[in-house]
């Protein structure tokens, strides 16, 4: 039973973390280097419950992975598959192997089985006893089997209860029903909510409904003699840029009282070598230390994420007897909520440097998570760097990541808002759900701590927003409402809060995101998101107009590029709205059964600024180009009211599954038009233009942290004469804010020609900090635009391999892509090439190098998609 004392002090407060952190001692890929310990991965086997033949499985892994690996079901992902693998959730099934004990684990030795994930209701038994029964996904759970290991053909047994006959007893007697967003938990019965388990393997309106079941994280059998380095803590205070102070606490676990020598050390330089008296059991023991000259960890575009790698070490009679190598990073984190002129601030100060966050949401990046490896997560995270992020955010509805994803924002100085695992529905208020939820977080914060990417904790995404403004509350009689809201508190700001407080108690928490907008006129207290476009079909002009201290959500949808679809479609299928692409078009209205929503949504804004495309394949070409345009609205709304906004993270970067949704990049890594538009947006320095009916003026953005002083260069093309004006000017941009530079007059530009004709480019000469950009004094559905000639060839420069292109006329968006498919089959399914940029503008007899990755052997193989094509 855990006791609830009062919300952390401060909370409401600035919150100053000093840390250094360190990579957290891997609980999934980097567990088969572990000292003492095996994994127990292999012979196992899996059945239905009551089945006697067992079949090959694999260990990580899910039940589904496990059927499709032995042809028992095809893949879940193609056509409406879904629908018809349902029976897979309401099924138990059993999984089980045999090991042997290690040898050198002798009877001295203490030995444990760590389950580092068993998803979710689980019996599991050694040997014919049963010595666990979890109820949660994201614990990890140790069993001492100390005395009850065999030397040989050890059975461990897992029986899966499934999740409906679990929770739909408590959807039953409830005393009144519990909400979640209709998109969520797909069912009429939402019993989502009640179960600690990843809430969007139940749907949402972007990922199927696939409730799957298995050992999703590995098992290890950990086996220790005399001490062992339990866990450790670090955290620091930079005194001043010569010195940080360092406090470790370091958890160590003694089969006996003894003496022994504790050394630290950071790249391979002794800091401590100190004797301890050790106690038996576990005790936590404080070290405090000084780095002088210390190299800070900074995020993407401020500076280096410097790592010191680290090793701490135990000895005792001269033996090394346990140690932990891992990474550290010092750096200060800030989360400023002050009170100010526009209301009160919402901002992320690192090393004392007020630091807009430029960044995305990141979802599970599969709905069988055991198959995302460690490529999957760099190839998302280093697109994240390249667009010029730092900071992501694990949203609310999936899971908290593995080790491997914080190790890479660690590397890659991508700063992580880190959302506990709740989201878009009312939770449960009762002392078994609070006690299994302090546990949670507490054996995931404890994980996760010690990575210099972690700035924040969340607690929950859009649960109070959802009560105060969605119109939940009002569904209630007053009694039930006092009572859920009293619920509401012990879980966000009670038990979540303390167990943060216990397990880490260095980072800033802030209870729900968001935390402002439950009015009209609470935008200027905290982080708010802004659906009024999209779901309010109100113009992309109105983002201008909505504008909090921090938007951590916002979005725009689009289908993911022919490729993606062909892999997920038959040819008779090829079209908006067949059964399977409705299938993979989730964004529905709160009645479910309308399956349109979200194509009339992308209809109605891509009538507004673009033409009809004539096809299916245009169609989704330009669907892509209105969610970029809506972006770029968005994001330059954004960045342009720093400093009273300091935040923009977009929903969203990744997708799980191959669908129609808001992610930037789609499930195959196929990057969407919207991602290289980001990649220009989120650039350290970012001009502005600003429209009126007679001029046109320049807002110019820095994350700079000096002055800069550049050249400022507008261009006026003509779509078919090519370059008609020139105009330079000198500008000194001031250091990390926003400011208006000038005003051009529109009569100036255009110079006889008609707006239709013109696109304007603008840039800052020789400064690699800003993109060049174009803006178009029309909708794009306006332009004059002719079918452009395009001249394609190969150059190869320094080792790296380019498309030249040379168009005879302004081209607009010109796409390229190397897939081909005929009918239901793909052309050239095992070959990928990916260009480094796409979506490009050409301007007349001005050829432009695309830097190209994979194997091409003739240009002909490329297929070239512009606007003017589509219609």
């Amino acid at each position: 039973m855990i006791q609830i004392s009062k919300p952390i002090v401060g909370l409401q407060h600035i919150l100053v973390v000093a840390s250094l952190l360190l990579s957290a001692i891997s609980c999934d890929s980097s567990l088969k280097k572990a000292e003492n310990s095996q994994l127990i991965d292999s012979n196992w086997e899996f059945a239905k419950q009551g089945n006697a033949d067992f079949l090959p499985a694999e260990v990580p892994g899910t039940v589904h992975t496990d059927l499709i690996q032995n042809n028992l079901i095809p893949d879940p992902f193609f056509g409406t598959n879904e629908a018809d693998l349902q029976w897979i959730g309401k099924t138990n099934w059993v999984y089980k192997t045999t090991f042997d004990k290690p040898e050198n684990a002798t009877s001295s030795f203490t030995q444990l089985l760590r389950f580092h994930g068993l998803d979710t209701y689980a019996d599991v038994f050694l040997n014919g006893e049963q010595i666990l029964s979890a109820n949660n996904m994201f614990r990890t759970w140790d069993v001492d089997v100390s005395e009850k290991l065999k030397d040989k053909n050890n059975e461990l047994k897992i029986q899966f209860r499934n999740v409906f006959d679990e929770t739909i007893p408590k959807w039953e007697s409830a005393p009144f029903r519990l909400m979640a967003f209709p998109n969520n938990d797909q069912a009429d019965t939402m019993i989502a909510l009640y179960s600690r388990k990843a809430q969007y393997q139940f749907g949402w309106d972007w990922g199927p409904r696939l409730i799957t079941s298995g050992i999703w994280k590995p098992i290890e059998l950990i086996y220790w003699q005399d001490i062992r380095i339990q866990d450790v803590q670090v955290s620091s205070k930079i005194e001043s840029k010569n010195l940080a102070q360092i406090h470790a606490s370091i958890e160590l676990e003694s089969q006996e009282d003894q003496q022994l020598t504790l050394q630290i050390y950071l790249n391979e330089t002794e800091y401590i070598n100190k004797k301890i008296a050790v106690q038996s059991g576990k005790k936590t023991y404080p070290i405090s230390f000084s780095v002088k000259n210390p190299k800070l960890w900074w995020s993407n575009g401020l500076g280096e994420a410097y790592l010191y790698k680290a090793r701490i070490q135990v000895t005792t009679d001269q033996k090394l007897v346990s140690s932990k190598s891992l990474n550290i990073g010092i750096r200060e984190i800030e989360l400023v909520r002050e009170k100010d002129d526009s209301g009160r601030s919402f901002y992320v100060k690192l090393n004392g440097v007020p630091v807009f966050m430029k960044g995305a949401n990141h979802i599970p990046e599969d709905n069988f998570l055991p198959r995302v490896t460690e490529k999957h997560y760099r190839d998302i995270l280093q697109s994240a760097k390249d667009a010029n992020m730092n900071m992501i955010r694990v949203w609310g509805g999936g899971i908290y990541e593995s080790d491997t994803f914080y190790d890479i924002c660690d590397e890659l100085g991508l700063l992580v808002w880190q959302d506990m695992i709740f989201a878009c529905a009312m939770y449960p208020g009762d002392q078994a759900f609070l006690d299994n939820v302090y546990a949670e977080v507490i054996d995931n914060v404890k994980r996760i701590r010690n990575h210099p990417s972690l700035a924040l904790y969340c607690g929950n995404n859009e649960n109070e927003i959802a009560w105060w403004q969605w119109g939940w509350k009002e569904k209630y009689t007053k009694e039930e409402q006092k009572e859920y809201e009293s619920d509401l508190k012990k879980l966000f700001y009670e038990t979540i809060p303390n167990a943060i407080e216990f397990a880490d108690g260095t980072r800033p928490y802030t209870p729900t995101s968001p935390i402002s907008g439950y009015d009209s006129k609470s935008y200027n207290q905290g982080d708010a998101y802004y659906w009024g476009v999209w779901h309010g079909k109100e113009p992309f002009s109105d983002y201008d107009k909505n504008l909090s201290r921090f938007m951590s959500e916002y979005g725009f949808q689009s289908y993911p590029e022919k490729s993606t679809i062909d892999k997920f479609t038959k040819a008779k299928d090829r079209h908006l709205h067949s059964e399977v692409m409705l299938a993979h078009q989730r964004c529905m209205a709160d009645d479910r059964r309308d399956k349109e929503y979200g194509n009339r949504l992308i209809q109605h804004y891509l009538e507004t600024h673009f033409k009809q495309p004539k096809s299916f394949e245009s169609y989704i070409y330009v669907s892509q180009l209105v969610q970029s345009y809506g972006m770029t609205k968005a994001i330059e709304a954004h960045r342009s009211a720093m400093p009273f906004t300091m935040g923009t993270l977009y929903w969203q970067i990744n997708d799980c599954w191959p669908v129609a949704s808001w992610s930037s990049i789609d499930y195959f890594g196929n990057k969407k038009a919207a991602h290289f538009s980001v990649r220009d947006l989120y650039k350290p320095i970012l001009i502005v233009p600003k429209i009126a009916e007679k001029s046109i003026e320049f807002q110019v953005v820095s994350d700079v942290l000096n002055e800069v002083e550049a050249t400022f260069v507008l261009e006026v093309w003509h779509h078919s004469k090519g370059l008609v004006q020139r105009q330079e000017n000198n500008w000194k941009i001031p250091a990390n804010t926003s400011t208006r530079m000038e005003s051009v007059q529109l009569k100036e530009l255009r110079k006889g020609f008609k707006d239709n004709e013109l696109s304007l480019v603008y840039y800052l000469k020789n400064e690699t900090r800003a993109a060049k950009r174009v803006v178009h004094l029309m909708e794009p559905k306006n332009l004059v635009l002719k079918k452009p000639t395009i001249q394609v060839s190969k150059i190869e420069q320094n080792g790296k391999h380019y498309i030249s292109l040379l168009s005879d006329v302004f081209a607009k968006d010109v796409f390229l892509s190397t897939w081909k498919s005929s009918n239901n089959e793909i052309l050239n399914k095992d070959k990928t090439v990916r260009f480094l940029d796409n979506y490009v503008n050409l301007f007349p007899n001005t050829p432009i190098l695309i830097e190209y990755e994979g194997v091409l052997n003739q240009v002909d193989e490329i297929s070239i998609l512009s606007l003017v094509d589509t219609y």
